[in-house]
């Protein structure tokens, strides 16, 4: 997807890293530190989740909470346990959406994540899902990653989450892309001239 962003010189946006917003608010603004559900908790999240603290950087795509730019904190394995238990909850999704839907409100962008054409743009011009085999996003999950200490089970976790609309709703797409067994190079090729293609 960033490939593609910088392809068509327009932003791209990761919209997986505001759901781990959950647990950057969780832990450094309520100092919880639980990987457990708790629903006060996630009933006082919504106070935070404010359109005016949270922003994105468009030249970066990174996303800015009160002026910071948090990306890199994002992918802590703490933030990881406790946005993965507590994004499940269909509530915080829909303000979350929302909150994406506000912020790329009269952008051209290209959105990266689950929600995306389903429940964030379902009217977007295009929309491609990509699939693969479970070993091989797991190996890529490791790869993106490699300077972050994971443990494989949640590393797991985020592979087979169970919130995945875009698994359930295929006809919504223009096309459907397998990148199981092929390098990104590759991928980027077919997919950059099937967008070429639809643009014609």
């Amino acid at each position: 997807a960033k490939l593609l962003a910088d392809y068509f010189h327009i932003t791209h946006i990761n919209t997986g890293l505001f759901y781990r917003l959950i647990g950057y608010i969780l832990i450094y603004i309520l100092e919880y530190e639980d990987s457990i559900y708790d629903e006060d908790i996630a009933k006082s999240l919504w106070k935070l989740f404010n359109k005016n603290d949270i922003s994105i950087d468009l030249t970066s795509g990174s996303i800015c909470y009160k002026g910071i730019h948090i990306n890199d904190i994002l992918y802590d394995e703490n933030i990881t346990k406790i946005s993965t238990v507590f994004s499940q909850d269909q509530s915080l999704r829909m303000l979350i959406n929302n909150l994406i839907i506000e912020s790329i409100k009269d952008l051209d962008v290209i959105l990266e994540g689950r929600d995306c054409a389903i429940n964030i743009t379902p009217n977007a011009d295009y929309k491609i899902l990509l699939v693969s085999n479970e070993n091989q996003r797991f190996k890529r999950v490791i790869q993106s990653r490699k300077n972050y200490k994971y443990k494989s089970l949640y590393l797991i976790d985020e592979i087979n989450k169970k919130v995945t609309p875009s698994l359930d709703n295929v006809d919504v797409y223009n096309f459907i892309y397998d990148t199981s067994d092929n390098l990104i190079d590759k991928s980027f090729d077919d997919i950059k001239n099937a967008i070429l293609d639809l643009l014609k």
